[in-house]
C-alpha cells in the first residue's frame, strides 16, 4: 500500500534530503562523534522539520532530539556497514 499523504511525503523527502547531504567524517577527515558540529547541524535541522496542524497557523515538530539524534546515528552506522 502506497501513503497518499502529502504531509507524510514531504516530511519523508525533507528528512532523505537532509541525511544525503551529512557529511560522514569532519572537516579534518576524523569520523563524527557525538559533538562534532557536522553532525549536531545535521540532527538540528531534523529536529527543526515542522509540519501544519489545521488551518496552518499552529505548526507542530515531530522529531525531538532525541528521535533526530537516533535517526542520524542510524544513517551514519548504516553508512558504515554497508
Amino acid at each position: 500500500m502506497t501513503t497518499k499523504s502529502k504531509i507524510w511525503k514531504e516530511l519523508s523527502d525533507r528528512v532523505s534530503d537532509i541525511l544525503s547531504r551529512m557529511y560522514d567524517s569532519d572537516a579534518m577527515g576524523y569520523p563524527l562523534t557525538e559533538d562534532s558540529p557536522e553532525l549536531l547541524d545535521t540532527i538540528n535541522r531534523i529536529k527543526n522539520i515542522k509540519i501544519p496542524l489545521g488551518n496552518g497557523t499552529h505548526y507542530h515538530y515531530p522529531f525531538p532530539e532525541n528521535v533526530a539524534k537516533q535517526i542520524v546515528t542510524d544513517e551514519l552506522n548504516n553508512r558504515r556497514t554497508n
